[in-house]
């Protein structure tokens, strides 16, 4: 993850899209599932992902990161744990994005919270 840093990016996006790993497998289903270091992750998926994504907030020159949640019907019920278990780790420069999934005789629609 430091070479993110070393990088020079603006801004990072970080979706997760849950706080449990039960969602997170139903949303994140049928595809690899990469950590911050672009390795596959092996077992539990969520916990790992939440330890990388955890470890990029607690990194010293890290950049502003927004940690979005996109939410849905699938997802909903969680999105204030989502904000109580990160909200701590954001500095003054990172912040919570949500956004809404919509559809509408089967098109998509994204909207800004």
């Amino acid at each position: 993850m430091k070479a993110l840093i070393d990088a020079g990016f603006n801004k990072v996006t970080i979706s997760l899209d849950s706080s449990t790993s039960e969602t997170f497998d139903k949303i994140r289903a049928g595809g690899p599932c990469l950590d911050l270091d672009g390795n596959t992750v092996k077992g539990d998926r969520f916990n790992t992902v939440c330890d990388k994504v955890k470890y990029w907030f607690l990194m010293d020159g890290h950049c502003p990161t927004i940690h979005e949640f996109v939410v849905s019907s699938n997802n909903v019920h969680e999105l204030r744990d989502f904000v109580k278990r990160w909200q701590p780790l954001l500095d003054k420069n990172s912040g919570i994005l949500t956004k809404t999934i919509t559809t509408y005789g089967g098109a998509m629609y994204q909207d800004d919270f």
